[in-house]
């Protein structure tokens, strides 16, 4: 299972710590667009111009909603951290290409998103057997050959996430969050204004209990300083 780096308690009058606040922005990065535009807007620009680029990066913070915290001292946490990530994805191409948002902080292993169940189609293309071309038995075997490839290719993305530390859906007893999914919904709420039942239809958890799940790690996490306005 994914560790999380150690936190020690917090006190309400405490900052967020930095190792949380590295998770929320990379989840964001993962989830959303928004460090994608950061990208190819805000750095663009810092990059062009050499000055901080004030027009682009307020844009920018309200088009995403940073301002829904209701903490002060956690948005400007967050936009210091995002100037560095501005100065280090100028230099850094490669940084920026990964959207690698940790400023070399990175201490966990990340989640990889909700899953994606309506992909497209596997198509083959069947010859039907020739007889004077080959025989039953290495025809069977080109195409059974064929077949398991196509299964392996469904089936990598999900080995990958169980390598990530995330557990299959188990309907019967999933009543907690990963602890990495926590900042992964906690992303849209924030940056889309998405609800907690829509959250849950995107990872497709069970309607009721899904919700539940949801609302439930947004609280964890207003414990640990992400409060929010209105929820």
């Amino acid at each position: 299972m994914t560790e999380l780096p150690y936190i020690p308690p917090r006190y309400p009058s405490d900052p967020v710590s930095h190792e949380l606040l590295v998770l929320f922005l990379d989840a964001v990065a993962r989830v959303t667009e928004a460090f994608r535009e950061f990208r190819d807007e805000i750095v663009a620009a810092y990059r062009a111009e050499k000055t901080h680029p004030t027009r682009q990066w307020d844009a920018w913070w309200r088009r995403w909603k940073f301002d829904g915290f209701k903490d002060y001292e956690l948005k400007c946490q967050i936009s210091s951290h995002l100037v560095r990530v501005m100065h280090i994805w100028s230099a850094d191409p490669s940084e920026a290409a990964k959207l690698d948002v940790s400023c070399g902080s990175r201490t966990y292993v990340p989640a990889v998103g909700p899953p994606e169940r309506h992909t497209a189609p596997t198509t083959m293309t069947w010859e039907p057997w020739d007889y004077q071309v080959e025989s039953w038995d290495a025809y069977e075997a080109h195409w059974l050959a064929a077949f398991k490839a196509i299964l392996k290719k469904q089936k990598a993305p999900f080995e990958v996430r169980l390598r990530r530390g995330l557990k299959p859906y188990n309907r019967r007893i999933r009543t907690r969050s990963n602890a990495l999914h926590d900042f992964e919904w906690l992303a849209p709420s924030i940056c889309k204004g998405w609800t907690d039942e829509r959250i849950a239809r995107a990872y497709h958890l069970p309607k009721k209990l899904g919700t539940d799940v949801v609302k439930k790690a947004r609280y964890a996490l207003r414990q640990h300083g992400f409060s929010t306005h209105g929820k």
